[in-house]
């Protein structure tokens, strides 16, 4: 029989989405990173910004990724443990009836 720990799952989805907010955070560090850059002139400095505006678009892009699996783990979460709890209404009804 598979068994399936709802709970665990749940705080798995919680993990992933403090992992996301955990880089929200780091992106947010990146855009000042970026400001500073504007400080001086030159080739550096260009270069310095164009790298921090790489990274804040790859870390913006993973925090997308992060939210939409958590989102997907919550979703087949929850049919599973629908499905689960139906599956013992039906059997519970069907013993009933024997």
């Amino acid at each position: 029989m598979l068994q399936f720990n709802y709970n665990k799952a749940i705080q798995q989805v919680a993990e992933l989405r403090s992992i996301a907010n955990d880089m929200e955070a780091s992106k947010k560090l990146s855009n000042a990173m970026s400001t500073t850059g504007a400080a001086w002139e030159g080739p550096t400095s260009e270069q310095f910004k164009s790298k921090c505006e790489a990274l804040s678009d790859l870390i913006t892009a993973e925090i997308g990724r992060i939210r939409t699996i958590a989102d997907s783990l919550e979703q087949t979460a929850k049919q599973i443990r629908d499905t689960e709890l139906q599956a013992q209404q039906t059997l519970k009804t069907n013993t009933i009836r024997s």
